[in-house]
This record gives C-alpha cells, sequence and structure tokens, in this order.
C-alpha cells in the first residue's frame, strides 16, 4: 500500500512540473533584435512573444514586413544580427549601439 502511494505521488509531482514548464515556455515576454532592413537601415525591432519562441525568432521575422521606428511605413526585414529579451542587453557591440540611438 505505502508503495502505491509513493507511485500515485511521484506521478502527481511530474505532471505538476510538466504543467509548470509548458506553463513557463507559453509565458508571453518582451523580445528586441538588431535588424537590417533592405536599404541597409539599421534599426532595432520590437516583439513580444512567447518565451519558447526566443530562440527561433530571428528566422520568423526575415523577409517580413514590420512596422519600425524609423518610418511610420511597413519596412522589410533583410537580415536579423540578434535577438534578446529587452530587458537583457546585446552581445555585439554594433547592436548595442543601435539600440542605445533607437527610440522607445
Amino acid at each position: 500500500m505505502n508503495k502505491l502511494i509513493t507511485l500515485v505521488f511521484f506521478i502527481m509531482i511530474s505532471f505538476l512540473s510538466d504543467a509548470e514548464q509548458v506553463n513557463k515556455r507559453d509565458k508571453k515576454v518582451d523580445a528586441k533584435c538588431h535588424v537590417e532592413l533592405y536599404g541597409g537601415e539599421e534599426t532595432i525591432y520590437f516583439r513580444t512573444i512567447k518565451l519558447g519562441q526566443l530562440e527561433k525568432l530571428a528566422n520568423k521575422v526575415v523577409n517580413r514586413s514590420v512596422l519600425t521606428t524609423i518610418s511610420s511605413k511597413k519596412k522589410k526585414i533583410y537580415k536579423v544580427h540578434e535577438c534578446v529579451l529587452l530587458k537583457n542587453s546585446f552581445k555585439a557591440s554594433r547592436s548595442k549601439t543601435v539600440d542605445l540611438r533607437t527610440a522607445r
């Protein structure tokens, strides 16, 4: 009987921790990407995403037309240099420079 109770207890804990991991991945976070637009302009692109999508964000936004702080019209993204959470800083010095001069 004790073994059965212990087994049920561990199964319940396993389901709870799996559900917690799913909730963490589905949590919405703000991210920023240093992007190069067609025409050579560089800017920071801001986006709210699910936490689990941060690694895929760079590939997801290439060739997309997006609103930027540069213009009131949509511009197409040519290349993504780096994406990080909004609260984090970029690793590349060029990305940090572009981030400092970009209006929020």
